[in-house]
């Protein structure tokens, strides 16, 4: 069975159709998965969907949440084969949001898939796996009112494409979708 760490508050969030299908697919293939989630009750529903599932509540923008969830997957499955990572948290347009608010929502929705792309990555180095990173039409659409949840994505997109050539070497595939 492949053992899946799935860092995001979308999976575990309101989209249950997204969910069902990700149960679904882990269902056929015997998967055992480890969840992140910022809200606990959305983390606790999320693992309802999942049979071999487990959980951990963590914020993707704090560096020390980041280390408690690998040290989570760790402990729980062992060596992780694939990591999904799903983080996303709306954000407004630049000029009217705080500066806290821009640079928590810049630390959520880029810095943490760097954070834990690289941790996976470090993990996988020796042994190949699947680093799977979950984009956003948004980084292409572009729309008003979204610069920074916009500059997040596009940023993804370009880290995306970047890593996978520093991992290809390793047999680690990063893939963005």
């Amino acid at each position: 069975a492949r053992r899946i760490g799935h860092v995001g508050d979308d999976v575990v969030g309101e989209e249950p159709a997204h969910r069902r299908a990700v149960a679904r697919a882990e269902r056929r293939d015997h998967a055992a998965e480890h969840l992140l989630g910022r809200d606990h009750r959305h983390l606790e529903d999320a693992l309802k969907d999942i049979p071999n599932g487990r959980g951990v509540r963590a914020d993707t923008a704090r560096r020390q949440d980041i280390d408690r969830v690998f040290g989570a997957f760790q402990e729980e499955l062992g060596d992780i084969d694939i990591l999904i990572d799903n983080a996303a948290l709306s954000a407004d347009g630049i000029a009217d949001a705080s500066e806290d608010d821009w640079r928590y929502a810049i630390e959520a929705d880029f810095t943490a898939y760097l954070a834990f792309a690289r941790e996976a990555g470090k993990r996988m180095r020796k042994r190949g796996g699947d680093i799977v990173l979950v984009g956003s039409i948004s980084a292409e659409s572009r729309g008003k009112d979204s610069s920074i949840y916009v500059a997040a994505k596009a940023g993804v997109q370009g880290f995306a494409e970047s890593f996978a050539k520093e991992m290809a070497p390793h047999k680690v595939r990063v893939s963005l979708i």
